[in-house]
């Protein structure tokens, strides 16, 4: 999880997202989310738009989102988030609760590869009835 003030700077991340990022925790702070996420530009000026709304002090929640996030070895990772509105030390800010999605992620390849792999077994198996069919 992380917290984000002003611009999206990051104020506090805890040490499972700094390890998920491959980040020290010290490299995190001051940085701006922003920088974290791999959005389309229309995307990343609603996030702002919301992270500011939240940074006036405007409280909401936010559903379950897909994102990806970009680590410090540009390695792209999806993850899940919540987002809420909170004060922390004494200001409105961001707290953003990050799941890891890549393991999540892998298995729907996987299990997306074998159906394929399925769909032409039952297609080869199909064609060989036929032909068997039609010889004399």
């Amino acid at each position: 999880m992380f917290i984000y003030q002003d611009n999206g700077s990051i104020v506090y991340t805890n040490k499972t997202f700094n390890e998920f990022l491959g980040y020290d925790h010290n490299e995190l702070l001051g940085k701006s989310f922003y920088d974290l996420i791999d959005v389309a530009d229309k995307e990343l000026e609603m996030i702002k738009n919301i992270a500011k709304r939240r940074t006036q002090g405007e409280v909401f929640g936010i559903e379950l989102k897909e994102y990806v996030l970009i680590g410090k070895n540009k390695i792209k990772a999806p993850v899940s988030i919540f987002a809420y509105t909170i004060e922390y030390e004494g200001k409105p800010s961001g707290l953003v609760v990050v799941f890891n999605k890549t393991k999540e992620k892998a298995y729907e390849k996987l299990f997306f590869a074998l159906s394929q792999i399925n769909q032409l077994i039952i297609r080869q198996n199909d064609c060989s009835r036929c032909r068997n069919r039609w010889q004399f």
